[in-house]
């Protein structure tokens, strides 16, 4: 799609302004403009740059999205994609979640959290915050969030924004610029300990004696054809 893009001046308020601008023509043929103010003609200029890199890698919808906030991007999954889960014919689900009370309670939090952040603001040292915010959250009980459910928070908060990288929303998601095992670090979850109770203890003793006399009677069969 083609482009052109430049920087003119005006005044604003009696001060000298930049204005760094990019039109293009949309799917309908009309002609579109998108501006950015800038205080001098050096920041026009980068100003410029950043418009025709998001117009190439992006297209119209990285140019006029770049206002989008995290709360648009909440509301478009939770009714896109955590939505109540359909099923065809066959009883394959085609979309949606088994369970949606999981994910409300994830954008809940996010919400909370990022507000009306704009989505291109969002980098790691925000995803970060957010990961130390929750793991210092008390719950009802009085005891700390633990980390398996961060991490399963942060799984969601990582595939939002890759719904929104490939929506054009976002040029980058923020989760691949952080280091491995920074924000989602499952090597900190305890091992769940699992207690047997009565009858499974006895029917566990029953299966391992099963399986020792079973042993038992192939090895006196081989023993016998031996002979």
């Amino acid at each position: 799609m083609k482009f052109s893009s430049g920087v003119t001046k005006r005044k604003s308020r009696g001060k000298q302004e930049y204005v760094a601008w990019l039109a293009y023509y949309d799917v309908d043929g009309r002609r579109r403009w998108k501006y950015r103010s800038a205080p001098s003609p050096s920041k026009a200029k980068e100003f410029v740059r950043d418009l025709e890199k998001q117009f190439i890698e992006g297209g119209e919808m990285a140019i006029q999205s770049d206002a989008m906030t995290f709360a648009e991007l909440a509301d478009h999954c939770q009714t896109e994609k955590y939505c109540k889960a359909v099923f065809d014919a066959e009883g394959r689900k085609v979309s949606g979640v088994s369970d949606t009370s999981v994910y409300e309670a994830h954008l809940k939090h996010f919400k909370a959290f990022f507000g009306k952040m704009r989505l291109r603001d969002i980098k790691v040292a925000n995803l970060r915050s957010y990961r130390n915010h929750r793991l210092r959250t008390k719950t009802k009980l009085g005891t700390t969030v633990n980390v398996s459910t961060v991490n399963r928070e942060m799984n969601t908060l990582k595939a939002m924004l890759s719904e929104a990288r490939i929506n054009d929303w976002i040029l980058v998601n923020p989760f691949s610029k952080a280091r491995g095992g920074e924000l989602i670090r499952t090597r900190d979850e305890k091992k769940r300990e699992v207690t047997l109770s009565y009858d499974q203890e006895l029917r566990l003793l029953a299966s391992c004696e099963g399986e020792r006399l079973e042993r038992s009677a192939a090895s006196e069969s081989i023993a016998n054809c031996g002979a």
